[in-house]
């Protein structure tokens, strides 16, 4: 995944946004643009998006819970963030077959081996 997986989804998203406004209007454009930030934050389903970019953002929820919150869990509580991230990642696959990143994720578990992540990754 990304260095920074939800800036990420905030500017994939920020970019597909923008593309709906109307150039022909430029006020009413940055007005509009104005709120994105908040309601990405805060209502992300009003925003226009794509099966392909909610995968994404399945993919950015189960980064956050496998990359950075397992590390540091307790042994009670990392059973139920790799359950968690598991059925984000399989959503993910289902909204976007093309999902890589969700594929990749999934994959990496059970193959440990270098050769075996760099063979599936070509």
């Amino acid at each position: 995944m990304a260095f920074d997986p939800k800036r990420e989804d905030y500017q994939r998203l920020a970019l597909r946004f923008a593309h709906t406004l109307d150039a022909g209007d430029p006020v009413s454009a940055t007005h509009s643009f104005a709120s994105f930030g908040r309601r990405f934050a805060q209502d992300r389903d009003s925003l226009p998006q794509s099966d392909s970019d909610r995968a994404f953002h399945l993919v950015v929820q189960a980064t956050d819970l496998l990359d950075y919150q397992l590390p540091f869990a307790s042994e009670d509580s990392a059973a139920a963030l790799l359950s968690r991230g598991r059925e984000c990642l399989e959503e993910a696959v289902g909204l976007d077959p093309a999902c890589h990143d969700a594929h990749r994720m999934l994959f990496s578990p059970s193959e440990m081996a270098f050769d075996a992540r760099y063979q599936f990754s070509a």
